[in-house]
């Protein structure tokens, strides 16, 4: 065996390995939606904060408004200081009165981008539930029925997407980062109310209306780039539910295509 042939079985060996863990824990402690949700009529707003993204907005949001067996009431996309073709690419799915688009042109600067903009969208929401999206995710046709199945009596509802990985760094990366992030934060504490212990994945969030506004919604991280742990943290702290789901195959969301991506 050459050393070359050596190398790459240790690398497609350590690859398997990892994958094999991640597996193997997160289908002992990872949430799974209920993949056959009733149709529900509550009435669901989706939040989308967009800032120079002409390259996907409109995959996300033609998958959003494709949604099936809810009350997709609106989709919301804030429109945050574009200087690129976002909004034109947003022209050919405005025919769709669930549609609404919104522009900011500044943010004030004790706030984080994208939380100013999903703070100034969900103030226009008008839905029983309030649903925020990144806009590189691109969601299956009955997502939000599976999600609206499967957030209980849980406050927060987020999910880990699937990942449209196409090389080795993707097989490796995403069972490592997976590893590393249970391992700061576990989800067997997740999951227990009793812990404060709290976890959530910005790319896609479900709250109760009431419950979001009475937490201080995002107005309430203003300033934190990782408003969606600080959201969680909150839920926790107030003793109430975070559900940390795994999609399997309803979302999906690019990953970073190397490593200059990905820092």
């Amino acid at each position: 065996m050459t050393p070359f042939i050596a190398i790459a079985c240790i690398i497609v060996g350590t690859i398997c390995l990892l994958i094999g863990v991640f597996a193997a824990y997160t289908r002992r402690f990872g949430a799974q939606l209920v993949k056959d949700a009733p149709t529900n009529a509550d009435p669901i707003s989706v939040l989308i904060p967009a800032h120079n993204e002409e390259h996907c907005i409109a995959a996300c949001v033609g998958a959003v408004l494709n949604q099936r067996g809810v009350n997709l009431k609106e989709v919301i996309v804030i429109l945050d200081r574009c200087t690129d073709g976002t909004a034109a690419a947003l022209v050919p799915l405005q025919a769709d009165p669930r549609l609404r688009v919104m522009s900011l042109s500044a943010c004030p600067s004790d706030w984080a981008g994208k939380v100013h903009a999903l703070h100034y969208g969900s103030m226009q929401a008008t839905g029983d539930w309030l649903v925020f999206i990144d806009c590189d995710v691109v969601v299956g046709p009955d997502l939000l029925r599976r999600a609206r199945g499967s957030i209980g009596d849980n406050t927060l509802l987020s999910l880990i997407m699937d990942f449209r990985s196409s090389g080795i760094w993707d097989m490796l990366m995403i069972p490592l980062l997976g590893i590393a992030v249970n391992a700061h934060r576990p989800l067997r504490l997740v999951h227990d109310r009793r812990s404060k212990v709290a976890a959530a994945s910005g790319q896609f969030m479900m709250f109760p209306t009431h419950r979001y506004r009475a937490l201080g919604g995002h107005a309430a991280v203003r300033g934190e780039l990782l408003e969606d742990l600080a959201l969680a943290e909150r839920v926790k702290h107030h003793g109430e539910g975070v559900m940390l789901a795994f999609t399997n195959g309803g979302a999906q969301v690019e990953m970073y295509s190397d490593w200059s991506s990905f820092h």
